[in-house]
């Protein structure tokens, strides 16, 4: 299913009469993660999505993988869309990908979905976050295993911390075998320099959201989750989002975490439909 567009590596469904969606998925994932979304928008989005740089079927990158690098390694991507009109949808990494993308070609994008977007958890917040435990142990864990059957058994063992309580437990109470065995693919294919600048607390250099909202043109459609059970898109950044763009939408995924698409897929799917409108021909 795989091929090399822009030296990226590039899915796409069914050709349609619709819009072109180009989809972007998160830190350490892989195109495929977003996969429950594919089936449902087939035939009527010309979707494509992508493995960012030193993640998936993508090459490695000799650049710091802090979120800028994506920007500026998608950019070919906007440039040879040559249908209109563009919608961008992003998960976490990927939905500040979009954003900004957003931001630098205004005259390009018509809408953006971004799903729970971690901005200031994976930034000026990340190292007080819950999240700075887990990225700490799976930098070591792609530094001492390159095989996926020791990246399943170390992400079995994992301590990372709750969301809900901030209790230190193994990452096996939080997510079932399939899902870390799932997630350990995914890992084995990951460049372990792209942990680097999390774990150093430098992955938001030069992205300040303010200043990318105020550059936003189009619709922008939010999904925020639940922070209780691990959503990392805050308040304050929501609210940011909220003031600073022309138009934004929010839908507050209230019994989901982070992977919204993977657990309330069909929610997302009506709220993407809709938002794309007269676009999808609906």
């Amino acid at each position: 299913m795989g091929v090399v567009v822009m030296s990226l590596a590039s899915y796409s469904g069914e050709p349609s009469d619709g819009p072109s969606l180009l989809m972007f998925h998160g830190v350490t994932r892989r195109a495929y993660d977003l996969e429950p979304l594919y089936s449902a928008i087939n035939g009527r989005v010309n979707w494509q999505a992508f493995d960012l740089p030193g993640h998936g079927e993508s090459p490695r990158s000799n650049r710091r993988y802090v979120v800028v690098d994506y920007v500026d390694a998608i950019a070919p991507i906007i440039g040879a869309i040559d249908q209109s009109p563009i919608y961008l949808f992003g998960h976490s990494l990927g939905a500040m990908v979009a954003l900004m993308a957003a931001s630098r070609w205004p005259d390009s994008v018509r809408g953006v979905i971004l799903e729970d977007p971690p901005f200031s958890t994976m930034g000026d917040r990340f190292h007080s976050s819950f999240l700075r435990l887990q990225f700490e142990g799976l930098l070591r864990l792609l530094r001492q295993y390159d095989d996926e059957e020791g990246l399943y058994r170390g992400l079995v063992e994992l301590p990372v911390k709750r969301a809900s309580d901030g209790a230190v437990v193994r990452f096996i109470e939080l997510r079932d075998a399939a899902s870390l065995r799932t997630y350990a693919q995914y890992l084995r294919a990951v460049d372990p320099n792209v942990l680097e600048p999390i774990v150093g607390g430098k992955w938001m250099d030069r992205y300040h959201l303010g200043t990318v909202c105020a550059s936003v043109r189009c619709p922008v459609l939010v999904f925020q989750a639940s922070q209780k059970l691990g959503g990392m898109l805050t308040d304050d950044d929501l609210s940011t989002l909220q003031s600073g763009l022309m138009e934004c939408e929010v839908i507050k995924a209230t019994e989901s975490g982070h992977m919204i698409h993977a657990t309330h897929g069909d929610l997302m799917v009506q709220a993407l439909i809709r938002f794309l409108g007269a676009d999808a021909g609906i």
